[in-house]
């Protein structure tokens, strides 16, 4: 289990949407921090040493650390970075975050994140002795354009988690104009009160059953939170938590005007577009070029291209000939991942709603009128092409696809991360709507140029390797929660289906039944057993349609 301590409340940042600067500042007393330690259960549970403020300001953070190694604890926290003793951060700790929002330096004074230059080469003094495996990179998307630090992050091989603005009132307080939020309605029922996730401490000592809560006024028991939430009552604590939030009560985000005015956040009254129109391009200018007008065309909407490295120079065309018109550049990719592309597109979309078309998807002129008054906040909307597995275009609120954490791009294409999208979105209690299919059009195009920018594979192989990796992800995910799977351990089941697949296809064996072997992460150790998991997997293909005799 996780056990976070709030060691304190000073930071020598000043980052804007951050709940501990209107707090008191100050340090946790090493009593209270001891008889804390002291009655945390033996076992390997993380102990993060991480608040609202930066622990590394605390005069006794090494022994606050050393106190839990010698618990036989794990002890972990997440840094800003300015003061790192990289030396002893690598002797001490098994892992380690580093908080980093923008890699633009005038950006990150603007938003309170103080010295990025002396953050970087603390970060790199980190990896020489740590290794990049070990690092992990903390960003708080606010709106801003997250690209930069994701391309950092892949070429450096480090470890990244993005969370998003907090929706509850302890922290929105700070950004009033970040969210669009109807009326509450909950769903009683929290998964850190049914059962123990996590135990987080503030800078008093009082105990949370998470880390979320941050009024102190409105502390009480964890047995008395939860006999209100059994009674169907709302702890005060948990007003406006998104884990207890109905689908449809969701706050919905406006994450432009955060980004346009982060460090004095106003209402501007800027309309905020219905939808977000986000479509990508690698080697399809041609298509684009007939489909990106009607798009363009559309009501109450803003479009985002995402130029994926396209040597046709799309990115150029678009700004020249549509400059209302938001590009994302992705450079030096010789192939496509198409989730990729869509997840970097999402990064810079303001609107209610993303909507996800393909380069060659033609929009009907009255497209975003018909669509709107068909929308619900507990759905997402398809339009489905004849194969099952493939979607033509997507339809989802911002919140659900952050909240799912977008699309896959461990899966290498082939349609598969459509599918894999909408499994993930149902997973999380939304439903299937399917709208219109008279009004998008798929253009004809040559089946060989629309894939020379994929990696080439073997084309059935590769399906069945994206089929199976996605049905194992649907088993964990009805045994661990919607939320368990980790990139890192993402890409080792997804290597682990392809070596399977690809030594049954060498061996001439047909690739239909395979073994495959978990990732040591979610092994199970019991005593002096480890309990490795292997799993069977049978392909059969689907049965051909039923004909109808013609009388």
């Amino acid at each position: 289990m996780m056990y976070q301590i709030e060691v304190t409340t000073h930071c020598n940042f000043e980052c804007f949407y951050c709940a501990g600067r209107a707090m008191p500042q100050r340090h946790m007393p090493w009593d209270l921090f001891k008889s804390i330690i002291d009655g945390i259960p033996s076992g390997q549970h993380m102990v993060s040493l991480q608040g609202e403020g930066e622990p590394t300001t605390h005069p006794k953070f090494r022994e606050m650390a050393e106190a839990v190694s010698a618990r036989s604890l794990v002890p972990f926290t997440i840094t800003n970075g300015a003061q790192i003793d990289a030396d002893w951060m690598a002797s001490t700790f098994p892992s380690i975050g580093v908080s980093i929002d923008t890699l633009d330096a005038a950006e990150a004074e603007r938003i309170g994140r103080h010295k990025l230059d002396r953050v970087l080469k603390n970060l790199e003094a980190l990896d020489a002795r740590m290794g990049p495996k070990r690092i992990r990179i903390m960003s708080v998307n606010y709106g801003q354009s997250l690209d930069a630090v994701r391309e950092f992050v892949r070429a450096r091989g480090y470890r990244h988690s993005v969370q998003s603005l907090q929706t509850k009132p302890d922290y929105a307080h700070r950004y009033p104009a970040a969210f669009d939020a109807p009326p509450p309605r909950y769903t009683y029922r929290c998964r850190y009160l049914e059962r123990p996730l996590k135990r987080y401490y503030d800078i008093e000592g009082r105990e949370y059953p998470c880390c979320f809560i941050k009024d102190a006024r409105l502390h009480e028991p964890i047995a008395a939170m939860q006999e209100k939430m059994a009674a169907g009552e709302i702890p005060p604590a948990c007003t406006g938590c998104r884990e207890v939030l109905t689908a449809g009560s969701l706050p919905i985000p406006r994450l432009a005007a955060v980004a346009r005015s982060a460090t004095d956040v106003t209402d501007t009254g800027d309309a905020v577009p219905e939808l977000s129109i986000i479509t990508t391009c690698k080697g399809r200018l041609a298509h684009l070029k007939q489909t990106l007008p009607a798009m363009v065309a559309q009501a109450d909407t803003e479009v985002i291209v995402v130029d994926y490295a396209c040597p046709e120079g799309t990115a150029d065309w678009v700004a020249a000939t549509f400059p209302q018109v938001r590009v994302v550049r992705i450079e030096r990719a010789p192939f496509f991942n198409v989730a990729r592309a869509r997840n970097s597109g999402a990064a810079q979309a303001h609107g209610r709603w993303l909507c996800f078309v393909d380069a060659d998807i033609l929009l009907a002129a009255d497209f975003a009128v018909r669509v709107r008054p068909l929308l619900q906040n507990d759905a997402f909307h398809v339009f489905a092409n004849p194969q099952p597995a493939v979607l033509g275009a997507v339809v989802c609120r911002p919140a659900d696809f952050t909240a799912i954490g977008g699309y896959d791009d461990v899966i290498e294409g082939y349609g598969t991360e459509d599918r894999d999208l909408y499994l993930r979105l149902l997973a999380h209690g939304r439903r299937s709507e399917q709208l219109p299919g008279d009004i998008v059009q798929a253009l004809s195009h040559d089946r060989a140029a629309s894939v020379r920018y994929y990696e080439l594979k073997d084309h059935t192989l590769s399906q069945r390797i994206n089929a199976t990796y996605v049905q194992i992800k649907q088993d964990l995910a009805r045994q661990f929660g919607a939320h368990f799977l980790g990139v890192d351990t993402r890409r080792t089941i997804y290597a682990e289906v392809g070596r399977a697949f690809r030594q049954a296809a060498a061996s001439g064996r047909p690739a239909t039944r395979v073994e495959i072997t978990l990732p040591a992460a979610l092994d199970v150790r019991l005593f002096d057993w480890q309990m490795t998991r292997v799993w069977t997997y049978l392909l059969n293909p689907l049965p051909p349609p039923l004909r109808v005799p013609e009388e």
